[in-house]
């Protein structure tokens, strides 16, 4: 695939983990782009309601009883905000314009990205979230400080990432490699 090659800036790649604290990365270490992940979700579709949903649900949302702001990061198809309560104000970064136009059709606000989010909503939010983001993004730390931006003093954070040895062993029952650019991180 081209698009892959552009990224990689050549054929291969590969994933090393820490022996110590068994951390994976993959190298190149760079993570899939606009057209990567278009071309992704082409063939595959967002995955519908997610159990990490219901626990975001059960043990972050219900400490706001009144509601509030909420900002998906990553959002997909917006599955999570369309299934949480109409007292919620829902905001959603997503890097597709495609996926932003229809989401805009369902009542989310918007972003492109974080920069845009943190210029026009920076600390608002009572609640960031990040379903199987986190894993994507090889500068998780810079996303980690637009999380600390955005959120409110007192708010929370919500990530959820792929349980790494589950993705290990997935590999060796299949034979098919989850390899970057998809999951930079493991």
């Amino acid at each position: 695939m081209k698009c892959v090659r552009r990224l990689w800036g050549g054929d291969s790649s590969a994933v090393y983990r820490c022996p110590k604290c068994r951390f994976g990365f993959g190298w190149p270490f760079v993570g899939g782009d606009e057209e990567f992940y278009g071309l992704m979700h082409e063939m595959a579709g967002y995955p519908g309601w997610r159990w990490d949903y219901d626990i975001t649900i059960e043990r972050v949302l219900s400490k706001f009883p009144g509601g509030g702001r909420v900002l998906d990061i990553g959002t997909g198809s917006g599955n999570f905000l369309k299934g949480i309560g109409s007292n919620w104000e829902k905001f959603a970064t997503e890097g597709s314009e495609t996926m932003r136009a229809r989401l805009r059709a369902d009542r989310i606000t918007c972003f492109a990205d974080n920069a845009d989010a943190i210029a026009k909503a920076r600390g608002t939010f009572d609640v960031v979230t990040m379903f199987q983001v986190l894993e994507h993004i090889a500068a998780f730390d810079s996303m980690l400080r637009d999380c600390h931006a955005l959120l409110k003093a007192g708010g929370s954070l919500v990530v959820a990432v792929p349980f790494a040895e589950a993705t290990f062993a997935q590999e060796e029952l299949t034979g098919c490699a989850d390899m970057t650019p998809n999951h930079i991180n493991k």
